[in-house]
This record gives structure tokens, C-alpha cells and sequence, in this order.
């Protein structure tokens, strides 16, 4: 699944994970592959599942 990285800093912001969110900001690509992408995430201590849960 492709994910916009705005997409990945308002759900951690919705979270109150702001640290995070800057984090993403400055270190990850613009467009996402959760499945490609998954290590790189990690890394980052980014749980995809989470991120693919229904809105």
C-alpha cells in the first residue's frame, strides 16, 4: 500500500507522538510502500499494521 508521508505525520500526531512525526518529517521519502518500505519503518520504530488500520 502507498502512503503519503503527510499522511503518516497526522496519524502520529493524531497519537501525540509529536517527536516522531518530526522525525518522519525530515528522515522519509515523500510516497511510502508499507510493504517495500516495511524495514526502513521499522528502523524508525514505525508499525505498519497500525499504519493500514481502517480510518
Amino acid at each position: 500500500m502507498l502512503l503519503q508521508k503527510q499522511e503518516l505525520i497526522e496519524s502520529l500526531v493524531r497519537q501525540g507522538d509529536l517527536e516522531k512525526a518530526w522525525e518522519v518529517e525530515d528522515r522519509l521519502p515523500e510516497v511510502l510502500d508499507t510493504e517495500k518500505d516495511r524495514g526502513l519503518l521499522a528502523r524508525h520504530d514505525i508499525d505498519v499494521e497500525a499504519l493500514v488500520e481502517p480510518r
